[in-house]
């Protein structure tokens, strides 16, 4: 059940307490809110006999009860409740929808509510008779409600076996008559080619008075015979025709070619569906010419196209991908479960990027690969792509890579049309800027539109933190190149958190620093980087003279990653890099055999590792040797959470100078500090320590 103030819907679920709703429920909640309720709706509650009590409750209520809408779908309700029904509609005046679909009302039963529908004071504007076994016979009801009605706007009379040609001369000679209809439903009627014929003078303006908007006939047996009539009627001046839905039928490649002209000299149609109709490739080949050839006419108006279930191929996409470069009318067009792979979807992606009234596209239960996502994402990041829903799912050969592109673009929509336009708009007019995007849904689109505004405008950053598990190497090189390189933009530092950069991404990075002298910071937690990232990033510090600060925290460089920078720091020692850290990164003692001093470095932290306490002993070599030479600069060193004993670490304390931070897992109250300063003080007491 849902309800508010002025709508009640009551079904066969239960209650949140498990017990299940009965029809008293629905008398208690009206006397309850006489005065509010305005729509109500009983599906699966009500039988005969239970309509009686709501027909007596409103001829008691009728003067305080305001109800608009009664629909009482798959109740059940037979022809006895037609008594019932013609009470209700004589009482509530305010009536102006009622749905009865889905129940066994009969011809016998509508007959019985003839009087009150045919009544000049009923003001019904929608019935839904929809499934209800009204056959030929019902059929000569709905004539005499077509005639003598004037306020009925909707009718739904679909699935009623009214598709004998007897039943529908009568329907149609009353609709030719009736100019107050709006929308018809004559779906699942079984309407053959000359039940078409029969019907098609209704949208003949010359011989009908009908003004009839939509008109739905999904679901019966109509071939191209009786599309070629439907359509001929259409083009004898039909003004007031909107949507022609003629799903599941056999429209075919043929039927196209008599829709494909109606297109071309249609001035008001504004949707057509033709699921399930095989149309082929071909098929949409011509209703694309008609599209094409309508524009010189200044002709369709077609707002909505669905070809779903149509047998379309690449070469049916690539045609409506022609058609849309061109077509500033089209809003929503329904390409799903059929057979477009990779190359139709990147035609149509590049459609989208001139095209400028699309804005719904299914491509749902296709056979489009990543290359096609790519293409698709890329093109819905362009600003002039107008396209707000893409359906994708279903496409089997689609990877979990190419969804995420896909999600991401949608993302980088939003974005740009919040904070991230907000941004871009700081870019364009300030001539320093600093940003935290730490907390935002980063992706590569949202990277890479910072790094071409950037690249524009050229303000000064200070600081840029930008992350995300969205942020692969595509942004990275972007980034790279247009931000980095040859100082193009001012950046001072970059942090980069919890990304997928990996090593081609720190590569790009490297390169770029090959040629940059501004960046002073660099940061790159946890962003996938192996031994092979770790040596290109060291092998750029051999030539990059102004990085001062480098934090691979949370990486997995390993020994020899943490080897190859090493030597690089300090063989021979770096003239600017002051601080690294290579905390949580798989290294382990092995790495330090060949450490033989600190460079200049003044902060080194190798946290949460693998070292022992005979990386210890190497850290005090290295730390004697910088002494012995000069040129230690070390202030602060931290080795917490590794496999040092507390015994290691006060080996390693006293070969520490004066004034040095040591940051250990606690295990040292306070750092031990001895004033050795000879070699052989330094080889005497590194002897002494027998470690294991």
């Amino acid at each position: 059940m849902a309800v508010d103030s002025s709508v009640a819907s009551f079904d066969d679920t239960t209650r949140t307490d498990g017990s299940s709703f009965e029809a008293d429920d629905v008398l208690a909640f009206l006397e309850n809110n006489l005065q509010n309720v305005r729509d109500l709706c009983v599906s699966k509650l009500w039988n005969d006999d239970r309509l009686a009590d709501l027909d007596d409750f409103l001829r008691s209520h009728h003067a305080a009860l305001h109800l608009q809408a009664l629909r009482l779908p798959n109740n059940g309700l037979t022809s006895r409740s037609s008594v019932n029904l013609a009470n209700i509609l004589s009482t509530t005046q305010t009536l102006r929808e009622l749905d009865l679909s889905d129940n066994q009302v009969e011809s016998q039963g509508l007959l019985a509510l003839l009087p009150a529908l045919t009544h000049e004071t009923c003001a019904l504007r929608r019935l839904d008779l929809y499934n209800n076994k009204l056959g030929a016979t019902g059929a000569t009801q709905i004539a005499a409600i077509l005639r003598d009605n004037r306020s009925l706007r909707e009718l739904r009379i679909g699935k009623n076996n009214l598709g004998r040609k007897k039943s529908l001369k009568v329907i149609s000679t009353a609709l030719q008559r009736n100019a107050t209809l709006r929308t018809l439903d004559l779906s699942h009627n079984q309407i053959d080619d000359g039940g078409a014929i029969l019907l098609a003078p209704v949208l003949d303006p010359e011989v009908s008075q009908s003004r009839l908007r939509r008109l739905d006939l999904t679901y019966n047996k109509i071939w191209p015979e009786g599309v070629r009539n439907l359509t001929g009627a259409l083009l004898e001046g039909n003004r007031t025709l909107r949507c022609l839905n003629l799903s599941m039928n056999h429209v075919g490649p043929e039927g196209a070619e008599s829709l494909a002209v109606l297109l071309k000299f249609s001035f008001t149609l504004q949707e057509l569906l033709l699921s399930r109709n095989a149309l082929g490739d071909h098929g949409v080949k011509l209703l694309c010419q008609g599209l094409d050839e309508s524009k010189l006419l200044s002709g369709t108006g077609l707002q909505r196209l669905d070809l779903d279930w149509n047998e379309i191929h690449d070469d049916g996409a690539k045609e409506l991908a022609t058609m849309l470069l061109d077509n500033a009318i089209l809003e929503s067009l329904n390409l799903a479960s059929n057979a477009i792979g990779s190359d139709g979807a990147k035609a149509l992606a590049n459609a989208l990027h001139s095209n400028q009234a699309l804005t719904f596209l299914n491509l749902m239960g296709n056979q489009i690969r990543d290359p096609g996502a790519f293409s698709l994402a890329e093109n819905l990041c362009r600003p002039s792509c107008r396209v707000e829903t893409l359906l994708w799912e279903k496409n089997n050969c689609l990877t979990p890579l190419g969804e995420e592109r896909l999600i991401a673009a949608f993302d980088f929509r939003k974005n740009r049309r919040t904070w991230l336009g907000q941004i871009l708009r700081e870019i364009e007019t300030c001539q320093s800027v600093n940003f935290n995007l730490l907390s935002c849904k980063l992706s590569d689109e949202e990277i890479m539109a910072l790094a071409k505004h950037l690249a524009q405008y050229r303000p000064r950053v200070s600081t840029a933190y930008l992350g995300g598990h969205g942020v692969t190497v595509r942004s990275m090189k972007v980034l790279a190149k247009d931000v980095l390189a040859n100082n193009h933009v001012n950046l001072q530092r970059l942090h980069l958190q919890h990304t997928r950069v990996g090593d081609e991404g720190a590569g790009a990075l490297a390169e770029a620093l090959l040629s940059n002298s501004n960046l002073r910071t660099l940061t790159l937690f946890d962003c996938s980087i192996s031994p092979e990232g770790a040596k290109l990033l060291a092998h750029t510090l051999a030539q990059n003279k102004s990085l001062t600060q480098l934090n691979l925290h949370k990486n997995a460089i390993g020994n020899r990653g943490a080897q190859e920078l090493f030597t690089a720091l300090v063989d021979p020692p770096h003239p600017s890099l002051v601080v690294l850290n290579l905390e949580q990164n798989e290294i382990s003692d092995g790495a330090l055999l060949q450490f033989q001093s600190f460079g200049r470095l003044q902060q080194l932290n190798i946290a949460s590792n693998n070292f022992t306490d005979r990386a210890a002993l190497d850290l005090a070599k290295a730390c004697f040797n910088s002494l012995a030479n000069g040129t230690l600069q070390l202030s602060w060193l931290t080795v917490s959470n590794n496999f040092i004993s507390k015994k290691g670490l006060k080996a390693l304390a006293l070969f520490l100078p004066d004034g040095l931070v040591l940051e250990n897992d606690g295990q040292l109250e306070a750092q031990t500090v001895l004033p050795i300063r000879s070699a052989n003080g330094i080889d005497a007491l590194y002897n002494k320590a027998s470690l294991s």
